[in-house]
């Protein structure tokens, strides 16, 4: 009792109170799947529903295949379009770092060295997830507008307007 940051606080913490997020998560990276072509797609949309499941490593595991497949999904839609992206890792060193900083927080939970180094990582974990995030949101929305633009494959390279945020 005489310690502050008990175990159950660490589950309430990292695993119910993000629920709602990790769900609209989750559903960004189906629609970003999605709104790719069957032929350009290397998994299943519905594959990342996968998530959910409470297991760490092998959650783990499957977050850095998924961040895999859906750069190489978007590479491959991208390339059947003949766009230009400003960033052609399409995710994946981000998507990758927020999986390593992942596994450095759950080694430093099971390690009980859950002070200090877990709120570094746990702080550069949210971080990088929001910001993978936001990055696979852009070209969900890009491939969206393209797709309600009726731009089919074979169009000219997409040019950024000076307006428009860089992803």
């Amino acid at each position: 009792m005489g310690d502050v940051l008990q175990p159950w606080h660490l589950v309430v913490l990292f695993a119910v109170i993000p629920v709602p997020a990790r769900v609209l998560y989750i559903r960004t990276l189906q629609r970003t799947l999605e709104s790719c072509s069957p032929q350009s797609r290397t998994m299943a949309p519905s594959l990342v529903w996968c998530l959910l499941i409470p297991i760490p490593f092998v959650n783990l595991t499957l977050h850095a295949l998924l961040v895999s497949r859906i750069a190489n999904s978007l590479a491959n839609e991208f390339e059947s379009r003949k766009l230009l992206s400003v960033d052609h890792d399409f995710g994946k060193r981000v998507g990758y770092t927020m999986c390593g900083l992942a596994l450095t927080r759950d080694l430093l939970i099971l390690a009980r060295l859950a002070d200090l180094g877990l709120l570094v990582f746990g702080v550069l974990l949210f971080i990088f997830w929001v910001v993978y995030w936001v990055k696979i949101s852009g070209y969900s929305k890009i491939l969206c507008l393209l797709h309600e633009a009726g731009t089919q494959t074979q169009g000219e390279p997409l040019k950024e307007r000076s307006s428009s945020p860089r992803w």
